[in-house]
């Protein structure tokens, strides 16, 4: 019903549309006469980090700090759909108002393919303080497979959202890149 009022609304409305249902699986063809095209978008993801790492894609800080999904000596990025995410993210794991940090915009290429875990995925205690070993050991195996550059992971903190983590080891890791870099004040009145 809603692609019938669109094409009262005009052929590029209505073709943007079509695209859109495209990429979420309608499978070729038309739509009220109007060829369905894909249309092909890039994902953007945010990072916070102290600005004299922030350019590091190599997942260096892994190396010297564990967190919920990794164990030290493992290169990881963690980014957010959102900079709003990337920023609760900072705040619910740093003790006092974070200083000297930037934020960068990654964008993935959008053919790249993902992993994905949901709540229904994981363990019951996935949640919690200190961080279950079992997300852990689900990591670091994603990580040794190298099949994915990308896995999509629930927030603790925002559960309608979520985080990418981002394995630096994976053969399209070069294929990333960052498209903004600035530095980001955090108010004070948010600790």
């Amino acid at each position: 019903m809603a692609l019938r009022q669109e094409h009262r609304l005009g052929e590029r409305k209505a073709n943007r549309l079509a695209g859109l249902v495209h990429r979420q699986g309608a499978a070729g063809g038309s739509v009220g006469g109007y060829p369905i095209r894909p249309l092909l978008l890039s994902m953007i993801v945010y990072r916070l980090a102290n600005r004299g790492y922030i350019m590091d894609l190599a997942g260096t800080g892994g190396l010297f700090g564990s967190g919920r999904w990794h164990d030290k000596g493992t290169r990881i990025l963690y980014t957010s759909e959102s900079f709003a995410l990337a920023k609760l993210e900072v705040l619910a794991n740093t003790k006092s108002i974070p200083k000297n940090y930037a934020l960068i915009r990654i964008e993935i290429p959008d053919d790249i393919e993902h992993e994905e875990l949901t709540i229904e995925d994981l363990p019951a205690n996935w949640n919690t303080f200190p961080h279950p070993k079992e997300l852990k050991a689900f990591t670091e195996e994603w990580i040794r497979e190298n099949k994915y550059l990308v896995m999509r992971v629930p927030s603790v903190h925002s559960p309608y959202e979520w985080n990418y983590l981002i394995n630096p080891l994976h053969l399209d890791a070069g294929r990333i890149k960052i498209i903004e870099n600035r530095p980001h004040d955090f108010d004070t009145r948010l600790k």
